[in-house]
């Protein structure tokens, strides 16, 4: 890794421990469901901490909050606040009663589990910290007995204090930065890792050295120890995972874990398990190792930035990790899967919908229908009735009704109230003579008054059905696709219908009197169209633009009025299974059989996002009615959701940039981000941004995706102008591209960003 080369004018900009900051809004590729998704973290979240019984999760994060979230199913239970910066630690009484959290403000505060008070507050640092004010604390530990707290602090300080009362037992020093601290199951040792590459054990009771243990040729940023008390774990910048016998200080073995810098290490309950979390390749991984021969068991990848801490729960089944992409997970140890938000299903979930008010997702699996409370996960009801697979639902305007088609042998329509999960109707209703389809029913959708239904068919079908869903009545049947008709949509006026099929054509059809209008792609069409055949198609919500997802893995764009094909969206590897978009109409969100979901910004296509929800491929998926969220549906049984960020691509329309500030006004009258210089560079720049008062500054750079490339600041400053340099390398030292990158400054005041252009 090349040299850190950011130069801060007015201020030495400190290192401030633990966080690698990417960005939550940046190309997010996440493993798994966020247990946060209903109401998550807008900050990196730092730390995480489990309550002894294993029920509930602590969570600490930059957006100054402690959340508390139920395991089981990642309802989010309390939130916290105080800090006024980044929580950086926290941790759990062995009572769990209470809650200690440390934090970039200077201070530890104690919390009452049961309903969220502030019991105390208090300084752990007796001297100023980088850039002034009070030094960050950066690790907090409780005792078993839970009478005594142990504080590790940018002041290259350990502390001991006593938990109920705050005050001072000892004092200790490394000679820098101390970035971990952890105590023996008996409580007579302490060991802390610092940036000073050591690993120190200290008696309990007096904070005597006992023992330095030193190997690691970097700053370590995390220690463990076994409940035996026997074996330190630490992790550090120099990729490495060091074991260590506590009583004698030797070295046991090397682990040679990541490929950057190893951020977090926990042990199993039972001894047997290391597992490690840094960042690997293009995102945060995590790593599983036997601790008793080095050997690496498996590796769980997902989280696309720096995996900041882990826990093990109290049984050793579950590793818990937090990452900057501002989600938590739950991973299985044994098999390295996550743990689904919403369980309850044994076969593929094809289907998934949410209702208007944004309360109710429902989901169409093996044999069944089930409702799951939004809010937590919860399952509500389950509906039985269909005999085959349930292969597609959704849900009239008025919230009130369920229709879900099934497929194979059954090849019927179903129409439930969603209040009590009564069967109302099948269709074709027995005895009408109306024909139903011969294969199965693919795709359902309701008119936006509610009054109809369209139906696609597969197999020996291929055709496209209009119901009325008042009485179940045949209207009519469209017939013109060569094969399985694999979706079908209806237009917002409720006017026009869109097919897609296995034929690798699109058709839209007059729903009024089903007449053909066209077949997509056009006879001499810039673009041929999909190779393999079309999968899923959807119309965006003005109604003029047709997206199709293909076998070939990408997704096309049409304009229905006239058929004339835009543009091509690339980037997912497999079949693209399922369409939607946000409610405001900016973002195109589809999912993949290669397990992704990505998110697309429909002007240009860029690609914004990417969320890996399922171990398996994505078959469903819908947009939470606030355009937050994202429930789906995957091959693997699982229901997840996963939140949308804001796109970064919106910054570049006319940022609110303020007023320069003159290069003699040590005074600013105004938060501004100034016009950096030079403008082109090559191969570096200045920034100056004025704060008129102090608060904590985020100063990072982004690419025109919204990805991170790196953090240039991140502390508490005082008042003033300062300057900060970028010479064009990212976070891995890495020299970037040529090309438009953007300037963003967070501080108390506000949000600024800067376009800046790099020329090699």
């Amino acid at each position: 890794m090349a040299p850190s080369r950011l130069l801060l004018a007015s201020i030495l900009l400190p290192a401030l421990f633990l966080l690698s900051n990417a960005a939550a809004q940046s190309d997010t590729t996440v493993t798994g469901s966020p247990i946060s998704a209903p109401s998550p973290h807008t900050g990196d979240i730092l730390s995480v901490a489990l309550t002894q019984d294993g029920q509930t999760i602590v969570s600490g994060s930059k957006d100054h909050t402690v959340k508390l979230w139920r395991l089981s199913d990642g309802a989010n239970l309390r939130t916290l606040i105080g800090h006024t910066s980044s929580v950086t630690c926290v941790a759990v009484t062995p009572d769990g009663q209470m809650i200690v959290s440390g934090s970039g403000d200077g201070t530890v505060k104690v919390w009452r589990t049961s309903d969220g008070q502030l019991l105390r507050s208090f300084v752990p640092s007796g001297q100023a910290g980088p850039g002034g004010g009070t030094a960050t604390v950066t690790s907090v530990a409780v005792s078993p007995d839970g009478q005594t707290l142990i504080s590790g602090g940018a002041d290259n300080t350990v502390r001991m204090w006593k938990l109920a009362d705050n005050e001072l037992l000892w004092t200790s020093r490394h000679v820098d930065a101390v970035s971990a601290v952890a105590i023996t199951p008996d409580g007579q040792t302490v060991v802390s890792g610092s940036w000073d590459r050591t690993v120190r054990v200290w008696r309990a009771s007096d904070g005597q050295l006992l023992r330095m243990l030193s190997g690691h040729r970097g700053m370590v940023r995390s220690v463990a120890v076994t409940l035996d008390g026997q074996t330190i774990v630490s992790g550090s910048d120099d990729n490495t995972v060091r074991v260590w016998s506590l009583p004698t200080g030797d070295l046991l073995r090397t682990l040679p874990a990541h490929t950057y810098v190893v951020q977090a290490v926990a042990v199993t309950p039972d001894g047997q398990t290391v597992v490690s979390a840094g960042r690997g390749g293009t995102g945060g991984t995590i790593e599983v190792w036997s601790l008793a021969t080095g050997e690496l068991v498996r590796t769980l990848t997902g989280h696309t930035a720096l995996v900041n801490c882990l826990a093990a729960t109290p049984d050793g089944k579950n590793i818990v990790s937090c990452s900057d992409d501002l989600t938590i997970r739950v991973w299985r140890l044994s098999s390295g899967e996550i743990i689904p938000l919403f369980k309850g299903h044994t076969g593929i979930v094809r289907s998934v919908a949410i209702t208007p008010d944004g309360q109710t997702v429902v989901s169409g699996g093996d044999t069944t229908i089930k409702l799951w409370r939004y809010s937590d996960g919860r399952l509500l009801r389950t509906l039985t009735g269909a005999t085959r697979v349930v292969t597609s639902v959704a849900i009239t305007p008025d919230g009130e009704t369920i229709v879900s088609g099934s497929g194979l042998s059954e090849c019927t329509i179903k129409i439930w109230r969603l209040a009590t999960g009564e069967l109302l109707r099948t269709l074709p209703v027995p005895g009408s003579g109306d024909a139903g389809h011969t294969g199965q029913v693919w795709t359902v959708a309701i008119t936006p008054d509610g009054q109809t239904i369209v139906s696609s068919g597969g197999t020996n079908d291929r055709t496209v059905k209009v119901w009325r869903l008042s009485d179940g009545k045949l209207l009519r049947t469209l017939t013109g696709h060569t094969s399985r008709v694999t979706c079908a949509a209806v237009t917002g006026d409720g006017q026009t219908i869109v097919s897609s099929s296995y034929d690798n054509t699109i058709k839209v059809w007059r729903l009024a009197d089903g007449e053909l209008l066209r077949t997509l792609p056009l006879p001499g069409s810039s673009d041929a169209g999909h190779l393999g055949g079309i999968y899923t198609v959807a119309i965006a919500p003005d109604g003029q633009t047709i997206y199709s997802g293909g076998y070939d893995g990408t997704i096309k764009v049409w304009r229905l009025a006239t058929g004339e094909f835009v543009r091509s969206l690339q980037g997912h590897t497999a079949c693209v299974t399922t369409i939607a978009h946000t409610p405001d109409g900016r973002s195109v969100v589809s999912g993949s059989e290669d397990g992704t979901i990505r998110v697309w910004e429909m002007v240009q296509g860029t690609l914004m996002q990417t969320l890996l929800c399922h171990s398996a491929g994505v078959m469903s998926l819908a947009v939470a009615p606030d355009g937050r969220n994202v429930i789906s549906g995957g091959a693997d049984a699982g229901v997840s959701s996963g939140t949308v960020q804001a796109a970064l691509w919106r910054w570049a329309i006319a940022p609110p940039l303020g007023v320069d500030p003159s290069a003699g006004d040590n005074n600013p009258r105004q938060f501004t981000l100034s016009q950096n210089a030079p403008n082109p560079f090559n191969p570096s720049t200045t920034l100056r941004f004025g704060l008129p008062e102090a608060g904590h500054v985020t100063l990072a750079v982004y690419d025109v995706r919204g990805a991170l490339v790196c953090t240039l600041v991140d502390q508490t400053l005082v008042s003033g102008v300062h300057a900060v340099q970028w010479d064009g390398y990212d976070a891995m030292g890495r020299e970037v591209a040529s090309g438009v990158y953007l300037a963003r400054l967070t501080a108390p005041q506000g949000v600024v960003t800067r376009r800046m252009v790099l020329l090699r």
